[in-house]
């Protein structure tokens, strides 16, 4: 059963996770998206949802610059070992890897430059 994400916001997007079920759910939020190709398209994105218990919720995300491959690697092995039983939270996961901006392994915050290098990639972290 597919379901919005939220009643109360007029959400495009739509999944088939219960975030109010205990337990481990994998499954995909899909964003409606439409290229020139396909009129009714969506684009997957990636979620578990291992709901422990009462508690706050937590959203750990991995993949958002499309360079970056760490962040969904420790996302993977958490959603692998991590046990409901275990969690005293609401523990949401989602992955970006399979989105346009990984499959072209560029970053957002890749811009126009007028070195020789057309393409710099600005690391603020490691200045």
């Amino acid at each position: 059963m597919d379901t919005t994400i939220s009643q109360d916001s007029e959400s495009t997007i739509w999944t088939n996770i219960d975030f109010s079920k205990l337990g481990k759910q994998i499954g995909t939020l899909n964003l409606p998206y439409s290229p020139d190709d396909d009129a009714y398209g969506f684009i997957p994105i990636p979620i578990a949802v291992i709901n422990g218990g009462d508690g706050p919720t937590v959203l750990m995300t991995g993949g958002v610059h499309g360079d970056e491959y760490e962040g969904p690697i420790v996302l993977n092995d958490l959603i692998r070992t991590l046990q409901p039983e275990k969690v005293k939270v609401d523990l949401e996961l989602t992955r970006f890897d399979g989105h346009r901006i990984v499959k072209s392994r560029r970053s957002h915050q890749c811009q126009e430059s007028t070195t020789p290098s057309r393409h710099t990639r600005r690391n603020f972290a490691s200045k």
